[in-house]
């Protein structure tokens, strides 16, 4: 295995660290702290990804390293988006739902806690992950689209 590859796994590898981070992380993006520890590793992660794709230093379809470096910024942003649109809508922060969760259950979450589950709370939960994976693979499917 040349350098070249080693460096391109680790580039990747980090960034789908980060966003498995964020991912584990996102219940707790209440606290100012930990959400801005999440996008600081995300955006020196997009960093490296805009760099990396202006060098064309990886020998991928062109704009490919760009969105896998940029996945864990796209799943803040849609985080965010979806949480300020349920806040909007239902007056309180959502509550990310786990295994054990039940509806009129109590939350887990030290930051929610005189507040019971919804249903809405599960749409949540099911939304703020597959969305950004659906988004991520229609844009990696246009991309290897126009590269063909």
């Amino acid at each position: 295995m040349n350098t070249l590859k080693i460096v391109q796994y680790i580039f990747i590898g980090y960034s789908w660290a980060v966003w498995i981070t964020s991912l584990i992380m996102s219940e707790n993006f209440i606290n100012p702290q930990i959400l801005r520890k999440c996008l600081i590793t995300s955006f020196i992660s997009l960093g490296a990804g805009i760099i990396v794709e202006l060098m064309q230093v990886f020998p991928l379809e062109r704009g490919l390293t760009l969105l896998i470096m940029s996945a864990p910024i796209m799943y803040i942003g849609f985080y965010q988006l979806l949480r300020k649109i349920f806040k909007a809508l239902k007056g309180f922060e959502p509550y990310q739902t786990s295994q054990t969760s039940i509806i009129d259950g109590k939350t887990s979450n030290k930051y929610l806690k005189n507040r019971t589950i919804k249903w809405t709370d599960f749409l949540f939960s099911f939304l703020q992950v597959l969305v950004p994976i659906f988004i991520f693979v229609i844009l990696m499917f246009l991309i290897l689209e126009q590269n063909r």
